[in-house]
């Protein structure tokens, strides 16, 4: 696998463009924090990064499911690449505003909800079924590893530049990305597929909201999702940073730091699944995944100081690739392959739609209680999205 090219490339690819997300999520929390001071409107600006998600994901899908998935994935690159550096310039000219960078974070947005389909909908075509759950795992490790340097990278530039200017270190990791997928080679494992005529985009976007409401695995699969990641990401998004900067009141340079401790976890899980993948009762290990990720939320409701938060944040982070590789690759084990693109749209639309609603509601809701007290909430009904999966001898079985 390791050997393989295109996957290397893919992976590189991945970490770069994932890399000048990182740079641009922390970048721009952190500047709105400094221009405002506000918790509810650091919350609106996370909710922006992903709005577009949760309104355009099912035509994301059908786009994906159309073209030429590499092409739609470097394509996307470059266009965010030129994006990053409207705040910058806008710095330059005296005109920065918290309007150019909820503009910028929506447009953002719906760049990401073309690559990440794209991405997931590629890999069936480029190893063998029972390589799949690795290929997964190594992409989704990239990724991580993506979260666990980009922090650090951030720090580092936070302690010598002005907050806007690390959105020119995005644009070139974005290039970057550009490049490494530029250089894939057009390849397809599978053989003898004919190209039959296109349905209307309507009719396509149907067909997947009907493929996921027929099959009850799928269907539950989202449904939990969804909630999962309404009561999970809004603490991590944007909770953290005001836990950190205002409770705590530390610096840019801590909050890059607990990104990261939480990416390494992260990594860490992603080694194991790489070296001993369960290709059998995925949905089993997903669930158990779930429980996990919130009950580790819960002690932080005891407002941790910033040496006891770290164990929780890395205790945390082991459970996370347990959610989204197994996902993943339930995903590509019950949908065809020319379906992908949408169901994997409908996946977004389930996690990132609904990180947009959560960090927007969690924003609110910071004006109103404690942000220790909200992490542990939280997290506990999170856990119980797990809990209510286990009910649900389909999901157990997938």
């Amino acid at each position: 696998m390791f050997r393989d090219r295109n996957l290397m490339l893919l992976a590189a690819g991945q970490l770069t463009s994932r890399l000048g997300d990182v740079s641009f999520h922390i970048g721009l929390l952190w500047l709105t924090l400094e221009f405002t001071g506000s918790k509810q409107m650091t919350g609106f600006m996370a909710m922006m990064e992903y709005l577009p998600i949760l309104l355009f994901g099912l035509v994301a899908g059908v786009i994906v499911d159309r073209l030429d998935r590499r092409r739609v994935m470097f394509s996307t690159s470059l266009f965010r690449a030129l994006l990053m550096l409207c705040i910058p310039i806008a710095s330059w000219l005296g005109h920065l505003s918290i309007v150019i960078c909820a503009a910028s974070a929506f447009s953002l947005a719906l760049a990401t909800s073309l690559f990440t389909p794209a991405r997931d909908a590629m890999l069936p075509r480029m190893v063998a079924k029972k390589d799949l759950v690795k290929a997964n795992a190594l992409v989704q490790g990239s990724d991580q590893f993506a979260w666990f340097l980009g922090p650090l990278m951030a720090a580092g530039f936070l302690a010598l530049v002005r907050t806007e200017y690390l959105f020119l270190g995005s644009s070139l990791l974005f290039v970057m990305s550009f490049i490494l997928l530029k250089l894939m080679r057009h390849t397809d494992i599978r053989t003898g597929d004919t190209m039959a005529p296109k349905p209307s985009a309507w009719r396509e976007a149907r067909a997947g909201l009907s493929l996921a409401w027929r099959h009850k695995g799928l269907r539950w699969l989202l449904i939990l999702t969804a909630v999962n990641n309404f009561f999970i990401m809004g603490p991590a998004i944007v909770a953290m940073p005001v836990y950190i900067g205002s409770d705590l009141g530390l610096s840019g340079k801590y909050y890059g730091a607990i990104e990261a401790v939480l990416a390494l976890g992260m990594m860490a899980s992603s080694f194991l699944i790489v070296r001993r993948p369960v290709r059998r009762r995925m949905g089993r290990v997903w669930l158990w995944g779930m429980l996990l990720d919130g009950l580790t939320y819960a002690p932080i409701m005891l407002a941790p100081a910033f040496p006891r938060l770290v164990p929780l944040i890395l205790m945390h982070a082991l459970f996370i690739p347990l959610i989204s590789i197994y996902r993943i690759s339930i995903v590509q084990e019950l949908v065809p392959e020319e379906m992908q693109g949408r169901v994997f749209s409908l996946v977004g639309m389930a996690v990132v739609g609904m990180t947009a609603l959560s960090c927007g509601v969690t924003g609110m809701l910071l004006g109103h209680m404690p942000t220790h007290q909200l992490f542990g909430t939280w997290g506990i009904l999170g856990s119980a999205c797990g809990l209510a999966g286990w009910c649900i001898p389909r999901l157990r079985r997938l």
